[in-house]
């Protein structure tokens, strides 16, 4: 089992795969996937495969999960208009999932955006995806925003929220880029503490006891005053 990028997968490259997946659950407002979650009737779901976006070319790449030379998952990703890189698809073999394919796949994403210098990476699934939803949040991502009303005249997906999630190698704030801490740092860090790289040091505690002036002598034992 390999993983690297091609120039092309084909809906022949794919057509023993099953990409499907089973809802029993959506997420509900505020969007948090591990809190707000409700219970829906089981059906599976699959999306289209769109032979066109899995080519490669100098703005794109396409990452495939290689199996004896079968293709059992892939990941597909590219700049997008707004600057920032796009993940146009990513699916993995059913019987596949659950041994780290879906983060290793997502790394070689992020290889590829960074080599780019882009700020980070967005992407957008539906709220009846919980699963992806809980990767994605695990990953690094956070939810940048929501539209109830995008698939509201699709029919059978017309109960589905888009939800638009973004990774941030950096954060861009007043036209600059802000690089961001790790995230293992920013999960330990103690409340008001600063590493010792920061421009901004903190002051050192006050002694306890009674401060004496500069240049004043020390007052005399008491059985030595007048």
């Amino acid at each position: 089992m390999r993983i690297e990028r091609v120039e092309r997968i084909s809906a022949s490259d794919i057509a023993d795969c099953d990409f499907s997946f089973d809802v029993t659950s959506e997420l509900k407002a505020p969007w948090d996937p591990f809190l707000d979650t409700r219970d829906v009737e089981a059906y599976a779901k699959t999306y289209e495969f769109d032979e066109d976006e899995a080519t490669a070319n100098e703005d794109r790449a396409v990452i495939a999960i290689l199996d004896a030379g079968r293709v059992r998952g892939h990941v597909i990703v590219s700049k997008s208009w707004n600057g920032y890189a796009e993940i146009d698809d990513i699916q993995i073999d059913r019987p596949l999932r659950g041994a780290g394919l879906g983060r290793r796949l997502m790394d070689h994403a992020v290889k590829w955006a960074k080599a780019r210098d882009l700020p980070g990476i967005r992407l957008e699934t539906q709220s009846n995806n919980v699963a992806a939803c809980r990767f994605y949040k695990k990953y690094g991502f956070e939810l940048g925003g929501y539209d109830e009303h995008l698939y509201s005249a699709l029919g059978q997906s017309r109960r589905e929220t888009a939800l638009f999630w973004y990774l941030f190698f950096k954060k861009i704030t007043g036209g600059a880029l802000l690089h961001r801490p790790p995230l293992v740092w920013r999960l330990i860090r103690p409340a008001g503490f600063l590493p010792w790289w920061s421009p901004r040091k903190p002051s050192p505690p006050p002694r306890p006891g009674r401060r004496r002036r500069r240049n004043t002598p020390p007052r005399r034992p008491c059985s030595a005053r007048r």
